[in-house]
């Protein structure tokens, strides 16, 4: 991702991650880190998604699950997901609702894009 994408992409006001294959944060924007309240240090370090699941978890930002670890491996959850089964509302507590959604890109690097409606 070149520089001029990533100022782009900083300026949407739609909470925007992008994580590698290896399914490491490799991008995140503002109203990203805005919407989930995460730290920058965090965030900075590269996370897992499934690091970055425990920690919104862990906050209680995330809709209860009855089964966390399962629910982490679902096709939604992890970017590698079928046509089908890329997209899953998530309902967040104190009012707030998400989207996510992913989509597997050429060189195979995935990119959720979480955002607020």
């Amino acid at each position: 991702m070149t520089e001029a994408h990533r100022r782009i992409l900083d300026q949407l006001s739609t909470a925007v991650a992008i994580f590698t294959a290896g399914q490491r944060l490799s991008f995140y924007n503002t109203a990203y880190r805005v919407l989930w309240d995460l730290d920058t240090a965090f965030l900075d370090s590269a996370p897992t998604d499934s690091a970055v699941l425990d920690r919104l978890r862990a906050a209680r930002k995330l809709p209860e699950q009855a089964d966390f670890r399962k629910w982490k491996t679902e096709p939604c959850t992890r970017p590698i997901a079928p046509p089908s089964q890329r997209q899953t509302e998530w309902y967040l507590s104190g009012g707030p609702h998400a989207s996510a959604s992913s989509r597997r890109r050429t060189r195979k690097a995935a990119s959720p894009i979480c955002s607020t409606t």
